[in-house]
């Protein structure tokens, strides 16, 4: 969405503005992200995790993380153990997932 930031101030009876106009872009859509194989042994398993088809509504590069979590459902909740990649601009990682203790 476009946004404008204005500010104004009087300081005995004078006043001045200024504003700031700004474009926030939406978030990428269109894609879809898959692992292979879908199951594997920890360690063992090399997991290629991939994402294609994603755009942004800004034309610049995507940045990728890929993870893992443990036992939960795959979102990106901060609370479970999780394993994070650092942001890449490659959309495809190949991966191991450690054994749980």
């Amino acid at each position: 969405g476009r946004y404008t930031l204005e500010l104004t101030a009087t300081r005995s009876g004078t006043s001045g503005s200024v504003s700031f106009s700004f474009t926030v872009p939406l978030p990428p859509s269109g894609g879809v992200c898959a692992a292979s194989p879908p199951s594997g042994e920890a360690i063992f398993t090399p997991f290629t995790l991939s994402c294609s088809g994603w755009a942004s509504s800004d034309d610049l590069p995507l940045q990728y993380s890929h993870g893992a979590l443990q036992g939960v459902p795959l979102t990106r909740d901060t609370s479970a153990s999780a394993v994070w990649t650092t942001l890449s601009y490659l959309p495809t990682h190949v991966m191991r997932i450690m054994a749980s203790e």
